[in-house]
């Protein structure tokens, strides 16, 4: 988890960086979350004529535009700034690491055999 003070009144709690850092990933995912409900959420809103077209199709634009592009979230450089400061490595995008590396299973890399003369 990180290093822990021991001389601080509540020592069995991380600093204060990595409470930072948790609290700034906690942030990251409600933002990503609400993005994809909007995503879901507008067009249906907009086909149903409780939102007028052109309210939705600039946020739309801006969404899938954010979302679909290697575009630099503050956010993800935020965190790959107090991740450098305490020692962690850097998140190279926020979806990649939190959403897909846990769960991608990278290939195995094959063997090779020794050609052994007998």
């Amino acid at each position: 988890m990180g290093e822990f003070n021991k001389n601080r009144r509540l020592a069995f709690l991380p600093s204060g960086n990595h409470l930072y850092l948790q609290f700034l990933v906690i942030i990251h995912w409600i933002v990503v979350i609400a993005n994809l409900g909007a995503i879901i959420v507008l067009p249906i809103l907009c086909l149903t004529g409780h939102q007028p077209w052109y309210i939705v199709f600039p946020i739309m634009t801006w969404l899938s535009v954010s979302a679909c592009t290697r575009i630099d979230c503050p956010l993800t450089r935020h965190e790959n700034k107090i991740r450098k400061k305490i020692g962690k490595p850097l998140v190279d995008g926020f979806i990649k690491h939190y959403f897909y590396g846990p769960y991608v299973i990278e290939p195995r890399k094959k063997k090779r055999k020794a050609n052994r003369k007998k």
